[in-house]
């Protein structure tokens, strides 16, 4: 009793996080008579890997903050510049002589915006830090986000192929606990080996479930890693006509 109210209690966190996660108010009973399968990946792993790096928020996030350290660093190197201005101008008389004939004079003006000392070189020198220690952030994303792709990739891969092979174990497992029942009835068979035939067969079932949640999971993480988001032109896509995880 205390397992299937803690199961229970795991089905209502899993509902509420994907409730917070999707921001719509989800039901037990709607994600039953959904029945969406896992989605399919009928492409190629690197293909899975572009897709990410264009889609997933957190290289997204790191491109736009290696950009905006770009610009500072450009805004920065513009200080070492000085402005130049060129000017002419004519004049005519002053305050002094009215008759005088007209003056032209030319200027040339220098503008400098470099700060005291080495400021400027030091701001120069921060902002490159800042753009290294951004560019190690993306690399460290894209090489988490490629293994876990990776990883995810090759556990649905596998899923079918150990789902079909522990299914032919449960039908197994099920003539052997029916056996063992009809020679319990006939009294060849004791309480304590049918008990014994039946745990088998439930601890089977239990490596069944706990396989398909495996590749589900897999499945699905993989999709939101490539994808970024669940649109609901996709999500109508995966429907129950999709077979569970087939082979790419």
């Amino acid at each position: 009793m205390a397992e299937l109210e803690a199961v229970k209690g795991q089905v209502n966190l899993a509902i509420a996080r994907l409730s917070e996660l999707t921001g719509q108010q989800l039901l037990h009973q709607e994600l039953q008579n959904a029945g969406t399968a896992p989605p399919r990946f009928e492409m190629p792993m690197i293909e899975l890997f572009n897709h990410a790096e264009v889609n997933h928020p957190n290289i997204k996030k790191s491109k736009a903050q290696i950009e905006i350290q770009e610009f500072n660093l450009q805004e920065k190197k513009s200080e070492l510049i000085p402005e130049v201005y060129f000017g002419a101008e004519r004049q005519f008389s002053n305050f002094s002589y009215l008759n005088l004939g007209p003056e032209t004079r030319y200027f040339v003006r220098l503008n400098s915006r470099m700060g005291t000392g080495f400021s400027t070189f030091s701001g120069i020198s921060s902002v490159m830090s800042t753009i290294q220690s951004a560019q190690q952030v993306s690399s460290f994303n894209k090489k988490s986000i490629t293994e876990q792709i990776t990883q995810d990739y090759l556990t649905v891969q596998m899923m079918q192929t150990r789902v079909q092979a522990i299914q032919g174990v449960l039908v197994s497992a099920q003539d052997i606990v029916n056996s063992v029942e009809r020679q319990f009835n006939s009294g060849r068979k004791s309480w304590l080996e049918l008990m014994n035939a039946a745990r088998e067969m439930a601890q089977t079932q239990a490596q069944y479930f706990d396989t398909q949640i495996a590749g589900t999971l897999s499945s699905w993480r993989l999709y939101f890693i490539v994808n970024g988001q669940v649109t609901e032109i996709q999500a109508k896509y995966f429907s129950t006509k999709n077979k569970y995880l087939q082979d790419t």
